[in-house]
């Protein structure tokens, strides 16, 4: 007697269908397809300028911030938006960091937003919200100082253009000739102020 016919034959081996992939396959090539859409995104000339505006923005709501403050005034607006910027940079770094993980860490300048990122989250949310006067505590005061380095970010718009990061390595390089011609006119005048005051009395 036959045995009853067999219901489906095996695949061959080696060979999977769209069907009957891997779905652990299907995510890595998700993931990577992301990855390459935000790598494109973070190499956008449009992201750059988006990011550079936003960085020309925070350096003037800075100002405005250190102004409204030495004339004993309202600040709380300006702390709005700062939050605001402090997260839009977050959102800049889980971009940057999203493609690329830990790596990232080995550039000076994703260490050096990641640090001006949690300083600022310590100083807007966590010490602000609790009404502790920083002036009073010497490390709150550091960190409420520390605010002033993300004028340094505005950095990052002359390395993107050549043309200003020449010229800042101009001034970079001859630094030792500016200082030693400061150094010079220094003694000169210095000389030459000695000997008028012997002169004239």
């Amino acid at each position: 007697r036959l045995g009853p016919p067999r219901l489906a034959a095996k695949a061959a081996p080696g060979r999977n269908t769209p069907a009957t992939a891997p779905v652990s396959q299907q995510d890595a090539d998700f993931w990577a397809e992301k990855k390459r859409d935000i790598t494109y995104l973070l190499e956008s000339p449009w992201f750059d300028v988006g990011l550079s505006i936003v960085i020309l923005l925070n350096a003037v709501t800075i100002g405005i911030e250190q102004t409204l403050e030495i004339h004993s005034q309202d600040t709380i607006v300006i702390r709005i938006v700062e939050s605001c910027f402090l997260v839009v940079y977050m959102v800049e770094l889980g971009l940057r960091f999203f493609p690329k993980g830990f790596a990232c860490f080995r550039e000076a300048w994703f260490r050096f937003d990641f640090l001006l990122v949690f300083m600022g989250i310590l100083q807007s949310w966590v010490i602000e919200p609790i009404n502790m006067d920083s002036s009073n505590f010497g490390p709150l005061m550091v960190l409420r100082i520390a605010r002033l380095f993300r004028l340094a970010k505005t950095m990052r718009l002359l390395s993107r253009s050549q043309a200003c990061w020449m010229l800042v390595r101009g001034f970079m390089n001859s630094a030792n000739i500016m200082f030693y011609s400061f150094i010079i006119l220094f003694l000169t005048l210095y000389v030459f102020a000695c000997l008028a005051c012997e002169i004239i009395t």
